[in-house]
């Protein structure tokens, strides 16, 4: 009877050792994606700050995206997100993925060498890189709602 009661104590041991291990296993998993997404999150700040300081008007960098396409549907799937949460960095992701897009498009224009429209399109994405983390109302930037999010 004893041998019974230590095996089963064992079993059940086992079983709980395996759940804490996995669910430690979990936590720290997603703990790399909010660090991925805070690094990305300031390394387009970053990228945006140097695009309005350096007038390059078609530079070779883009915002990166890599975290945001990877990380963000693990953290809503596992629930560690708010739907506030979620639409800030959707709204913050977009905005680069529309500088991203301004970029490619003012390359376009160099290539053509249409300098009207290439100037055009600098300010423009000027005005976008701005207002990513330094709005022109009196409202939070979409760098500081999403940096509100992050864990």
């Amino acid at each position: 009877m004893i041998e019974v009661i230590i095996a089963l104590s064992s079993v059940l041991l086992g079983f709980i050792l395996g759940f804490v291990v996995e669910w430690g296993r979990g936590k720290r998993r997603l703990k790399v994606h909010w660090a991925a997404l805070r690094s990305e999150i300031n390394l387009c700040k970053k990228r945006a700050q140097d695009y309005v300081g350096g007038r390059v008007k078609a530079p070779l960098y883009r915002l990166p995206t890599v975290a945001f396409q990877i990380s963000l549907p693990i953290l809503m799937v596992d629930g560690d997100l708010s739907a506030k949460g979620f639409e800030a960095l959707v709204e913050y992701y977009s905005w680069c993925l529309d500088i991203n897009r301004g970029l490619d498009n003012a390359d376009e224009l160099r290539k053509d060498e249409n300098l009207k429209l290439l100037e055009k399109e600098y300010r423009r994405n000027l005005d976008k890189a701005e207002t990513l983390y330094n709005p022109k109302d009196a409202q939070p930037s979409r760098y500081e709602e999403a940096v509100k999010v992050l864990k």
